[in-house]
């Protein structure tokens, strides 16, 4: 497919290179979409035809051109879109193995509080029951910060997927 496109690219910018050294004049001040069809005026009618048909292209690569480029910054934009819709996904899911570092640490630290109770029912000590009432407050107080945490991820994780199966939905092909 390529190399028919460079041959018929090849062929027209032959073509034009024909009609521009053809010519006893000069091409008149070109103009975007004009080529040398300024000249068609002292062309033979078989000539002014070929460069009529010249002109036309011209303006038709003219509008192809533009639209082609105004694609591009579409196609631009949306890749930067995409970008910041995975640079969400990323940032998401940090949020979530930060909260997995932290319930891993919280299950750590719920570990050594049941030794610790085990160790004070072995041992008796009254004082100890107290110091061990106080961390077992603090685990609390972890926990609850974590439920929190969770419930906050866990909305933000389902807003993210509906939007992200919303938009994989929008671009499926239409039947």
């Amino acid at each position: 497919m390529r190399w028919q496109t460079w041959i018929g690219g090849a062929f027209v910018a032959g073509l034009c290179v024909v009609s521009l050294v053809s010519g006893d004049e000069k091409p008149a001040g070109k103009q975007p979409g004009q080529a040398t069809s300024a000249r068609t005026g002292n062309a033979s009618p078989e000539h002014s035809a070929m460069l009529k048909e010249h002109h036309q292209a011209h303006e038709e690569h003219d509008a192809a051109l533009t639209q082609l480029g105004r694609w591009r910054v579409e196609h631009r934009k949306a890749l930067a879109a995409i970008a910041a819709i995975q640079a969400r996904i990323y940032e998401h899911d940090a949020a979530i193995e930060e909260l997995a570092e932290h319930a891993r640490l919280h299950e750590d630290h719920i570990r050594h509080h049941e030794e610790e109770i085990h160790e004070h029912e072995r041992s008796g000590d009254a004082g100890a029951h107290e110091q061990l009432s106080e961390l077992h407050q603090k685990l609390l107080a972890e926990h609850k910060t974590f439920q929190e945490a969770m419930h906050h991820v866990e909305d933000d994780h389902s807003r993210l997927m509906k939007e992200l199966h919303r938009l994989a939905e929008s671009l499926k092909p239409k039947k």
